[in-house]
C-alpha cells in the first residue's frame, strides 16, 4: 500500500469580516479537497499536544510518534540538520529572519518579518555578507531559504529568552528582546549585523526602488544537538519520506532516518511536485507533503492572499491524488500542521479538519473541506500520533 499524508500550512481559522464572514477554507474554489471529504472519512486531528508550541515541527514530530520530543526539537539545530550543517559539541544554533524594522514615535517595530523577500536569490546575498563580515570560527552565518538564516555561535548563551517573529508581527520589540544572563551578546550581534545590512548595496537598490530594506536580523529557536532516539521504518514497519522546503521539517526527518525528497525549485507547482512524489514512491511506502503557502499569506496579513494559496494548495492535491491513485492500493490523508490567523499573523493550536481516502475507506457525513468538519465528521483525533495507524486501519 501506497500512503500519502498532505499537510496545507497555517489553513484552518475562524470566520473572517473582510472576506464575508467566512474562514478561508470556506471561502476558497477547494474542488480537489472536497471530493476527498465527499468520498472518503472525515474528522479532525489535534496535530499540537497540549502545551507545546503551535508549529510545523512540534505538529510533524506529534504525526510521527515522537511523544515527548514532539515540543523540544528547537528550530535552530532543526534547521541545521535540514540544511546539512549539523550543530557541532561546543555549538548553539539559532534560525534567524532577515527582517525589516522601523520607529514610530520612539518605538521600535517588527514591520516586515521576511523584509519582502521571496526568492532564495534575493535572500542569500544578505546572509553571505554577514558570513564574509562577521563570520569568525566564533560566529557561522548560513542561507537556508528566502528570508531564513542559520547562526552557528561556539560556546554561545543557550539560556536565552528569545521570542519568535509570528509573536510579534506588526508590533513593538522592546518587550520581545532577548532577555538572560548573556543576552547583551546576542543585542552586538544584532546591533553588528544591522550595520553591515545597512550598507549591502541591494539595500540601495531596494530604497531607490520603494521596496522594504533588509535592516536586521531577528534570532529564536536556540538549541544544540537534538536526537530524536526512534527510526521511522522500525517504529512503522514502512519506509518513509517527507517533500517539504522547510529546513526545519527535514532536519526532523534527518533526525529519525526518513528520506528526505527534494523539493523542486521555484514555488509549489502542482505538476513538479506531484511527479516528485510519485516518483518517491515507487519504491517507498509513506510520503509526507508540506506546503507552507497558506501560512506565510496569513503571516502578511492578507486573507485573500490565504484564500488563493489555499485554492493553489487543492490544484496540488488534485495532482497528487491522480498520480498516488495510479498505484491502485492506496490510502491519501489531508490535513493542516496549525491554524495561522491572517489578522493577527498567530498560530493557534486548536484542532484541524481532516479528510482521509482510498483503498477501503467508506464516506461518512463530510461533505467539504473546511473547519465544517471538526463537528461533522467521524474521526475525533485528539492524539495526533494516531493519525498513521488511523489511516492504515481505514479509519476504524
Amino acid at each position: 500500500m501506497k500512503v500519502l499524508i498532505l499537510l496545507g500550512g497555517g489553513m484552518p481559522d475562524e470566520a473572517i469580516e473582510a472576506i464575508g464572514n467566512r474562514s478561508p477554507l470556506e471561502a476558497a474554489k477547494t474542488p480537489n479537497l472536497d471530493r476527498i471529504a465527499a468520498t472518503g472519512k472525515t474528522g479532525m486531528v489535534q496535530t499540537i499536544a497540549q502545551g507545546r508550541e503551535p508549529v510545523s515541527e512540534t505538529a510533524l514530530a506529534n504525526l510521527l510518534g515522537l511523544g515527548s520530543l514532539a515540543g523540544s526539537m528547537p528550530r535552530g539545530p532543526l534547521e541545521a540538520l535540514g540544511a546539512g550543517r549539523p550543530v557541532e559539541e561546543d555549538q548553539v544554533a539559532f534560525h534567524f529572519n532577515l527582517v525589516h524594522l522601523f520607529t514610530d514615535y520612539q518605538r521600535l517595530i517588527l514591520g516586515d518579518h521576511t523584509a519582502g523577500i521571496e526568492s532564495d536569490e534575493e535572500g542569500r546575498p544578505y546572509v553571505e555578507s554577514l558570513e564574509e563580515a562577521l563570520g569568525n570560527g566564533e560566529l557561522i552565518f548560513h542561507h537556508v531559504s528566502e528570508y531564513r538564516g542559520l547562526m552557528l555561535w561556539k560556546n554561545g548563551a543557550r539560556d536565552l529568552n528569545l521570542t519568535p517573529t509570528h509573536r510579534i508581527l506588526g508590533a513593538e520589540v522592546k518587550d520581545a528582546m532577548p532577555r538572560g544572563e548573556r543576552s547583551r551578546e546576542l543585542d552586538q550581534i544584532y546591533n553588528s549585523a544591522q550595520m553591515v545590512l545597512a550598507a549591502h548595496p541591494d539595500n540601495v537598490e531596494r530604497r531607490n526602488t520603494g521596496r522594504t530594506a533588509v535592516n536586521s536580523i531577528w534570532a529564536y529557536g536556540a538549541g544544540d544537538r537534538v536526537d530524536c532516539g526512534s527510526d521511522f521504518s522500525e517504529r512503522w514497519g514502512m519506509e518513509g519520506g517527507i517533500l517539504t522546503k522547510s529546513a526545519a521539517l527535514r532536519g526532523i526527518a534527518v533526525s529519525c532516518a526518513m528520506d528526505v525528497v527534494e523539493a523542486p525549485d521555484g514555488g509549489v507547482a502542482s505538476e513538479p511536485w506531484a511527479e516528485t512524489a510519485s516518483g518517491y514512491l515507487q519504491s517507498a511506502d509513506v510520503l509526507f507533503v508540506h506546503c507552507d503557502a497558506g501560512d506565510r499569506a496569513a503571516h502578511q496579513l492578507n486573507p485573500e492572499m490565504k484564500v488563493g494559496m489555499i485554492e493553489q494548495f487543492d490544484s496540488l492535491v488534485g495532482a497528487l491524488q491522480e498520480r498516488v491513485a495510479s498505484f491502485g492500493d492506496y490510502r491519501m490523508a489531508v490535513l493542516a500542521d496549525h491554524r495561522t490567523s491572517p489578522v493577527d499573523g498567530q498560530h493557534a493550536a486548536a484542532p484541524v479538519p481532516l479528510a482521509f481516502c482510498g483503498c477501503g475507506i467508506d464516506a461518512d457525513r463530510g461533505k467539504e473541506f473546511d473547519e465544517r468538519l471538526l463537528v461533522r465528521g467521524s474521526v475525533r483525533l485528539t492524539d495526533g500520533s494516531r493519525l498513521l495507524p488511523c489511516l492504515l486501519d481505514s479509519g476504524e
